[in-house]
């Protein structure tokens, strides 16, 4: 059944200074809020018992659209023009640290002291999963980071994966992991299970979801297709 009055998800890049703005503010009121149902920490205690059930499967994909659309509901309640974008990050594959999402009106770049993210909109954030600590990062050569697949290596892997199976195994290992461990380094947060923590992590895995839908649309009735060991 296909939905009705979609709300078409953007890239970080297309939203106006005040859809950013709204989306950010979103994200700060979510972040201090103390309705145990709707805060940022009881999703990302929800991430970390995920790790044997959604992570190294071929649930991790419709796992975590699941997870994203809980967040995204999250922010709407607080305002409800806001849609969760995502982040080509294969545009900036060969010199992610130049990205626009590293600079001061948006996410910041790599740790400062003790590796907490000082800069950006989201600067000196503090989490209390799995203990209170600021939000870190230090990238894997900071101050730059390794690069990231292509666009038009990940147009290979939507071209030629046939199946779900194939395309999850693609899609959800190096592109996916190589983004956690650059960005997040040896001790940030986007390298751990709680790496919902950086508000990176939506934006990330919004990029995967958009190309598994990208995979779905190709592929017609056999995108809707879903299987693969370990279900």
């Amino acid at each position: 059944a296909k939905c009705t009055n979609p709300r078409r998800r953007p890239e970080i890049r297309e939203l106006t200074p005040k859809q950013r703005k709204d989306l950010f503010d979103a994200m700060k009121q979510l972040r201090i809020s103390e309705d145990q149902k709707m805060n940022w920490d009881s999703l990302v205690k929800i991430h970390i018992a995920s790790e044997n059930i959604a992570h190294g499967v071929p649930l991790f994909l419709p796992w975590h659209r699941y997870f994203l659309r809980l967040f995204e509901k999250m922010l709407q309640a607080i305002n409800p023009t806001v849609v969760l974008p995502y982040w080509n990050w294969s545009m900036d594959s060969q010199a992610p640290e130049r990205s626009i999402v590293f600079t001061e009106d948006y996410f910041g770049k790599s740790g400062g002291f003790d590796d907490c993210v000082d800069t950006g909109q989201f600067a000196w954030t503090y989490s209390n999963v799995p203990e209170a600590h600021c939000i870190r990062r230090r990238f894997n050569k900071a101050p730059l980071l390794t690069s990231f697949y292509s666009p038009e290596a990940l147009e290979v892997m939507l071209a030629t994966s046939p199946t779900y199976y194939e395309f999850y195994i693609r899609i959800g290992g190096p592109p996916h992991a190589s983004v956690h461990e650059s960005v997040g380094g040896e001790v940030g947060d986007l390298l751990n299970m709680w790496s919902p923590n950086d508000p990176l992590f939506w934006l990330h895995h919004c990029f995967l979801d958009m190309l598994w839908w990208n995979w779905q649309e190709r592929n017609g009735e056999a995108g809707m297709n879903y299987g693969g060991p370990g279900n």
